[in-house]
C-alpha cells in the first residue's frame, strides 16, 4: 500500500488529468462552456506525463530530452489561457473590461518575454507569477461578482464555483512555491520537498473539483456563461 501511494505522489502531476476527462466520457456531456477545461485536460496529459517521465528518469535520457522547463513553461501558458478562457466567458466576469484587456495583455507579454529577456529553456518563475496573479485576480472578480449577483444564484455545487475554488487554491500555493523555489531550494532542500508535496496535492483537489464541475454542468439546464 505504502509504494502505491509513493508511486501517486510521484505521478501527481498526470494522473489527476484523467479524472475529468474519464467524466467527460463516461457521461457524454456536452456543454459548451466546459470546452476550455477539456482541452486543458487532453494538452496537459500527454505534456506532464513526458515532463513527469524526463524528471523521474533523468539521467537515463539523452542530453536532449534531460531538460523539462520548456514543457513546464508550456504548461503554465495552456493553463492561463485556457481557464482564462473559461472563467472570461462566465456572466460574472466578462462584463469587467479590464479582464479581458489583463488576459490579452499576458499573451501578447509571455512570447517578448521568452524573445528579449529569458529563454524558454529555462524555468520562467515571471510566467508562473504571471499565470497566478492573473488567475486569481479573476476567480477574485469572480467572487465578488457572485456576491453582487442578483439575477444567477450562485450555489457551492455551481460548476463556475467549483472551478473557480479548484484554482484558487492551486494557484495561491502554486505562487508561493515558484515564488521562493530557488530560495528554498538553495538554503532547505527538504522544506522544498515537502512544498511542492502540497503544491502536487492542490493539483489533485483541482482536478476532482473539475471533475465534480463537469458532471454538474451537464445536470445544469442553464448555460452559466450567457
Amino acid at each position: 500500500m505504502h509504494e502505491i501511494f509513493r508511486q501517486l505522489n510521484r505521478w501527481a502531476e498526470v494522473w489527476p488529468l484523467l479524472l475529468p476527462l474519464t467524466v467527460y466520457l463516461v457521461y457524454r456531456v456536452k456543454e459548451k462552456s466546459i470546452t476550455p477545461l477539456i482541452i486543458y485536460a487532453i494538452i496537459a496529459f500527454p505534456v506532464s506525463l513526458l515532463a513527469t517521465i524526463m524528471a523521474l528518469y533523468h539521467y537515463k535520457m539523452p542530453d536532449y530530452l534531460q531538460n523539462n522547463n520548456i514543457l513546464m513553461n508550456f504548461q503554465s501558458f495552456a493553463r492561463t489561457v485556457l481557464f482564462g478562457w473559461y472563467i472570461l466567458k462566465l456572466r460574472q466576469v466578462k462584463q469587467y473590461p479590464f479582464a479581458k484587456f489583463l488576459f490579452y495583455l499576458y499573451i501578447v507579454l509571455v512570447p517578448v518575454n521568452f524573445i528579449f529577456f529569458e529563454n524558454p529553456l529555462f524555468f520562467s518563475e515571471r510566467l508562473f507569477s504571471g499565470e497566478s496573479i492573473i488567475l486569481l485576480i479573476f476567480c477574485i472578480t469572480f467572487f465578488l461578482s457572485s456576491i453582487l449577483d442578483e439575477e444567477e444564484n450562485i450555489t457551492l455545487r455551481h460548476p463556475a464555483f467549483l472551478i473557480c475554488t479548484g484554482i484558487s487554491i492551486y494557484e495561491a500555493i502554486s505562487f508561493l512555491a515558484n515564488l521562493f523555489l530557488y530560495p528554498i531550494f538553495y538554503t532547505n532542500p527538504d522544506f522544498l520537498v515537502v512544498t511542492i508535496k502540497i503544491a502536487a496535492y492542490s493539483f489533485i483537489l483541482l482536478c476532482i473539483l473539475m471533475s465534480i464541475a463537469i458532471y454538474q454542468s451537464k445536470k445544469q439546464t442553464a448555460d452559466p456563461i450567457h
